[in-house]
């Protein structure tokens, strides 16, 4: 669904993996037109004295609202889910996050294992492009097979479920 065009109500500083997550719910949602996407220079804009005022930690992503900021991009999406809800109609209230606090809940448990899958496939690209010098062999053999199991667990549940 597509809102009236109108100025961006949220600012968003993010990058990478969180910045992907982030767009995909909003789009999903249908609001993406109004986040503002601000450009970051990671050691530059997020050590800014204002941007510290936002966020003490100085990281990304954070996202500007009115009243204050939001930060973790989990927190995030939670947050732009449930304020998306109140441009929607009953029908697509549901489809976007439903009221059920169990169905909530299941949502919850997903969107918090990528942030310990994410982890793993960044230990694995870091290790085949270099950037990691690894442990042992077990320990590689080891994340392939976390990794591996991470993804076949979001397979399985994503063909019998929305959730």
């Amino acid at each position: 669904k597509t809102f009236a065009v109108m100025a961006p109500k949220w600012s968003l500083y993010a990058l990478g993996p969180p910045l992907y997550k982030i767009k995909a719910a909003c789009k999903f949602a249908g609001i993406w037109e109004h986040v503002d996407e601000k450009p970051v220079i990671l050691g530059l804009t997020n050590k800014t004295p204002a941007f510290l005022e936002r966020n003490p930690r100085g990281q990304v992503p954070t996202l500007e609202v009115n009243g204050g900021s939001i930060f973790e991009s989990n927190a995030i999406c939670r947050y732009l889910a449930n304020e998306s809800l109140s441009m929607l109609s009953a029908r697509e209230k549901a489809a976007v996050y439903p009221r059920d606090p169990m169905t909530r809940a299941l949502i919850d448990c997903w969107l918090d294992l990528d942030c310990e899958l994410f982890l793993t496939v960044k230990y694995l690209f870091d290790l085949l492009l270099g950037f990691e010098k690894g442990g042992t062999k077990r320990d590689d053999v080891e994340y392939r097979q976390k990794m591996h199991d991470y993804l076949k667990a979001m397979e399985n549940k994503l063909q019998s479920s929305t959730y």
